[in-house]
């Protein structure tokens, strides 16, 4: 009997990865992520100089998140991007306030793994100063902030059904200066493309029961693994004797 049991009991408690209120702030831009940003301009020449306060993408970019010498953009991790011809993505880190700029028309970018409810603001302002822009969604529904304007906008959308929602630029080139999930989101494996940062084990009233597996007595855990792009991934399971 005891091999059935523990696989009812392995299936019952499933695998979940989720964020929790996740946040994605385009007026703060890492040194380190200049500096990858700088290599890659000098090596591999997917991005170049544009300004002393901008980078631009200086080849054309397939579909899927921002890489710039090899690796994915910190800042960016956990979101995807559309298609993109050269000179359509733009970092303005030394811009006030700083930003992420889709320079055109029908631009996108992806939150991967939202849940029905889920509300996401993002800030923008049209790139043209006489033109008024603005982002559209997919998945979503506007609760607050104009369609396009040549003001700020504080677009607020509520998710309409589990899955990802895509926003894309309404009219032209527009900055964006930061998109907040407020709620639980699940995320795909393949997003977890980041380090571990810790991993720990508690028990089923919640409590700490420590960080190293093999320490851990026979019965039922939860085991809690962070990740530095912000996902935490969230297991139940059973070991048995030592």
């Amino acid at each position: 009997m005891r091999k059935p049991l523990l696989f009812i009991f392995c299936v019952t408690f499933t695998l979940g990865l989720a964020y929790a209120d996740k946040t994605w702030d385009f007026k703060v831009w890492s040194q380190a992520t200049i500096d990858q940003l700088t290599a890659d301009a000098a090596g591999p020449g997917n991005w170049s100089v544009a300004s002393e306060t901008r980078f631009e993408n200086n080849s054309d970019f397939e579909a899927g998140p921002l890489m710039a010498n090899g690796q994915e953009i910190a800042e960016t991790k956990g979101l995807t991007f559309g298609t993109m011809a050269s000179g359509k993505v733009r970092i303005d880190h030394g811009t006030e306030p700083p930003r992420l700029m889709l320079n055109g028309n029908n631009l996108s970018f992806t939150v991967l793994g939202c849940k029905a409810n889920n509300v996401i603001t993002v800030t923008t302002l049209t790139g043209n100063a006489s033109v008024e822009r603005g982002i559209k969604a997919t998945n979503a529904t506007r609760t607050s902030g104009a369609e396009v304007s040549l003001d700020v906008i504080v677009n607020v959308f509520k998710v309409v059904a589990d899955g990802d929602v895509t926003f894309t630029t309404n009219g032209g080139g527009v900055h964006v200066r930061d998109v907040e999930v407020k709620g639980e989101m699940s995320v795909n494996a393949t997003a977890l493309t980041a380090g571990i940062v810790e991993t720990a084990y508690y028990d089923l009233s919640g409590r700490m029961a420590g960080r190293d597996f093999e320490s851990l007595r026979q019965g039922a855990y939860i085991q809690k693994t962070t990740y530095d792009n912000g996902a935490v991934l969230v297991r139940k399971f059973l070991k048995p004797t030592n």
